[in-house]
């Protein structure tokens, strides 16, 4: 979900309830952060069987173009002369940064515990960019 969609939701949000508050940036706000925490949801990176990167998220939350981003640290690397021999280079520590755009949706299927209650996921396919900064000494 982009901001757009974010906003969008906290006003629609915010006018069915704008009554009952007696104020519309009272509502608004309130909307606001009920939108904001549904969309810290929790999302899954993965990889497929054939080799495309996926998120999971809870069925419904995601929609065709969202964006993600996944920010990580690698360590500096160093290959031995056995890895230099079959072409392993050299790397200096950096932070990546993946950017998913989602492509397509796949079937949903139920996760969690019986006891407290199934969640509907669904695995979303995606497009990734990665960016690579140098982390300087």
């Amino acid at each position: 979900m982009n901001k757009q969609a974010l906003f969008t939701n906290a006003h629609r949000i915010a006018r069915s309830i704008a009554a009952a508050v007696g104020n519309y940036m009272v509502a608004f706000k309130l909307a606001l952060k009920q939108a904001w925490s549904d969309l810290k949801m929790t999302v899954t990176f993965g990889i497929a069987q054939n080799n495309t990167r996926f998120v999971e998220a809870e069925a419904g939350t995601v929609n065709i173009g969202d964006i993600f981003t996944q920010e990580f640290s690698v360590e500096a690397f160093e290959p031995n002369k056995r890895q230099q021999r079959i072409g392993m280079k050299a790397s200096p520590a950096a932070t990546v940064t993946r950017t998913y755009t989602v492509t397509g949706a796949g079937q949903t299927f139920p996760q969690g515990n019986p006891d407290t209650g199934f969640k509907q996921m669904q695995r979303f396919y995606c497009e990734t960019q990665e960016q690579r900064t140098e982390k300087g000494e």
